[in-house]
């Protein structure tokens, strides 16, 4: 059982109402996010009416405001719009939903502003706008809007939609719109090339706007012709367009054409690509030409992903001969580095190390992305292969006067000498004591490192 002093519904609710305004007035003093939570159910509380009033004016008050939010104000931020959008989807949708479809225009219409004046990443303010699409769409549906009209409100909000915060409306209101309404839409926005739109925003790239819209339409009708033809034919050649068309061409069962919109662009090299050709080939029944391609593009990337697809596309036992060839050929692959990522995340550490030794002079310091996780999986079972992978990065830092790595480097020295302690025979490389030597020898004017070095 809770402890009477825990802070949840029941014990609060004990202290009673005049002690719990009490203590609402003092811990709401100089916090203006609380007093306007605090007004706005006190609004509530007296009548739908007040509240939404309440509501307009705050929204009045934030279209007005120009002042720059910074990350320190972001928080409260979103606590406000947040709160303003949940009074409007609930107490006064329930009691008015024609005055709350008008509160919430009003509340996507001070979104732009509000991005717009939002420093640095607003990721985050942008999705509290975006959640309040499915309202637009459930308060239209109760209000039994005509398709026209919708289109009408929709259109509005493309005026204020820079930051694409709005683009799911089209989606969330495919039901509402029809064909009827999407086409006034598609005729409206084409009119944008002569017209542009009317506040001027991205007009100097009315183009590219009016494809976007088109192929959000396109989306939201399931027209995958419509999606394609508002794209150029070099825009089809990039790759991930051509992933976009080919995925929509496979989700309406059209597998040659989306196989032939894959091929018209160069591959991005990425296993995502070669996942989604190989489901083409397997939907048409091209099995051999799909392990065959597995097995090329696993040999180029040495993709851990691409390679335990092609193994589950083996007949039984054929899998075992496959992945020691897999292994023997990431052992032999032009770029070690690649090599020793893929041995380690297929868990087989042992012949990781085994390439390190074999081609230390191939190992580049400048991969610390690769070689510094690589030698903290190392170390407990091969402390020389995960040392000469921390002395290369310490090495490459210094002769480069890298300065922002030195830390970094001063806990890699710092790990070589722990290491030493359990490496019992150096091969052809130089003890610890030797190459810290050689080291201070080469590079003794690298002061601030000898002294962190010293600390470490």
């Amino acid at each position: 059982m809770p402890a009477k002093t825990t802070l949840n519904h029941t014990n609060l609710k004990a202290l009673g109402a005049d002690r719990l305004a009490s203590l609402l007035l003092e811990v709401s003093t100089g916090n203006a996010g609380a007093q306007r939570r605090l007004r706005l159910a006190l609004a509530e509380a007296n009548s739908p009416e007040d509240l939404a009033k309440a509501v307009r004016k705050r929204l009045a008050t934030i279209a007005r405001s120009t002042g720059r939010v910074s990350w320190r104000r972001k928080p409260a931020l979103i606590d406000d719009l947040a709160a303003q959008h949940r009074a409007i989807a609930q107490p006064v949708a329930d009691n008015d939903p024609e005055q709350a479809f008008e509160l919430l225009l009003r509340f996507l219409h001070v979104g732009d502003a509000v991005i717009g004046r939002t420093l640095g990443q607003a990721d985050d303010v942008v999705s509290v706008f975006t959640a309040a699409l499915d309202d637009f769409a459930g308060l239209a549906g109760r209000l039994d809007l005509s398709p026209d009209v919708v289109a009408d409100k929709l259109f509005e909000l493309l005026d204020v939609n820079s930051y694409g915060q709005y683009d799911a409306i089209f989606s969330a209101c495919s039901d509402l719109l029809g064909a009827t309404g999407f086409a006034q839409l598609k005729t409206r926005i084409h009119a944008l090339k002569d017209d542009g739109l009317p506040n001027g925003h991205l007009r100097w790239r009315i183009d590219a706007t009016i494809a976007r819209y088109l192929r959000l339409i396109a989306d939201a009708e399931g027209d995958v012709d419509a999606f394609m033809a508002a794209q150029t034919a070099a825009q089809q050649r990039l790759p991930m367009v051509a992933m976009e068309n080919a995925r929509r061409l496979q989700g309406a069962e059209r597998y040659v054409e989306a196989l032939d919109a894959l091929d018209q662009a160069t591959s991005d090299g990425s296993a995502e690509w070669a996942m989604l050709r190989t489901d083409l080939l397997l939907a048409l029944g091209h099995d051999d030409a799909a392990r065959a391609f597995l097995q090329a593009r696993f040999d180029e990337s040495l993709s851990p992903k691409l390679l335990r697809r092609y193994l589950k596309l083996l007949p039984d036992f054929d899998d075992l001969a496959a992945e020691k060839r897999a292994l023997e050929t990431a052992t032999n692959h032009p770029d070690c580095h690649q090599a020793i990522g893929f041995l380690l995340e297929w868990q087989a550490p042992a012949m990781a190390a085994d390439v390190i030794l074999a081609r230390a002079d191939e190992i580049d310091g400048d991969r610390y992305e690769i070689l510094a996780p690589a030698a903290g999986l190392l170390g407990p079972t091969h402390p020389l292969a995960a040392t000469l992978l921390l002395r290369a990065m310490i090495e490459d830092t210094l002769s480069r006067s890298k300065r922002r790595r030195l830390s970094y480097i001063a806990k890699h020295f710092a790990h070589c000498r722990q290491l030493a302690e359990r490496i019992e025979d150096y091969q052809e490389w130089p003890p610890h004591d030797e190459f810290a030597a050689n080291l201070r020898a080469r590079f003794a004017r690298a002061r601030k490192f000898w002294g962190l070095v010293g600390q470490s």
